[in-house]
């Protein structure tokens, strides 16, 4: 039910597109939807930034959806430790073997940012990681905000693909290269899955005692 609601809302702000764009308080609704996406378990962050892909285009939503990616990350920090949510952190074997990962390996937070697990999920699991420091989740949160970007071009290339008058040979190279951005996409996501996999397995070794 909530995938058909954020499907019906992209439509809606695709055909309201340009009333958008051109309204006074347009980028400000929607870096706030941004921002409220950004929260578990409030749904639409990636139609959302979809949405600003249709509204602005590439590379003119950046600025916006980055910024949004990355005060949202902050909101959801803020919130899990203002809260005490830490506690509520899973207990599972693996989680555990992520959390000593991060905390020996800094970068891991950034790796971890850079696997396909939706980013308002990874806010949660990261602000939930007890040694996690404010100033190394804002680097990573910084940084990894340009992860929606490819979201951001799709969008942008979607509003294209719709357009009645684009030549087909326009079209065909926006699906090749949708194609060839998402094939990226995920083997990005597999180096870094694989990445974090690796540092896991050193973690569990370097917990096992050595025989005297």
């Amino acid at each position: 039910m909530l995938y058909i609601l954020c499907v019906y809302i992209f439509v809606d702000v695709s055909r309201k597109a340009d009333w958008i764009r051109d309204s006074q308080h347009g980028a400000l609704f929607v870096l706030g939807a941004l921002i409220l996406t950004s929260v578990p378990p409030i749904p639409g962050f990636t139609i959302t930034v979809l949405a600003a892909g249709v509204v602005y285009g590439f590379p003119g939503g950046a600025p916006l959806a980055m910024t949004g990616a990355f005060l949202g990350a902050m909101a959801c920090y803020s919130l899990v430790r203002t809260c005490n949510l830490t506690r509520f952190a899973p207990s599972t074997k693996k989680y555990a073997a992520i959390q000593n990962a991060i905390a020996e390996r800094p970068v891991m937070t950034l790796v971890l940012r850079l696997t396909p697990i939706p980013w308002p999920i990874n806010n949660l699991l990261i602000s939930m990681v007890p040694g996690m420091s404010l100033s190394k989740y804002t680097l990573s949160a910084a940084l990894s905000s340009t992860k929606v970007l490819i979201e951001l071009w799709i969008g942008a290339s979607l509003k294209s693909l719709s357009d009645p008058e684009l030549p087909s040979s326009v079209r065909n190279m926006t699906l090749c290269l949708m194609v060839f951005g998402t094939l990226a996409v995920l083997l990005m996501g597999w180096w870094a899955l694989k990445a974090a996999s690796i540092s896991e397995s050193k973690t569990k070794m370097g917990s096992i005692p050595k025989p005297e």
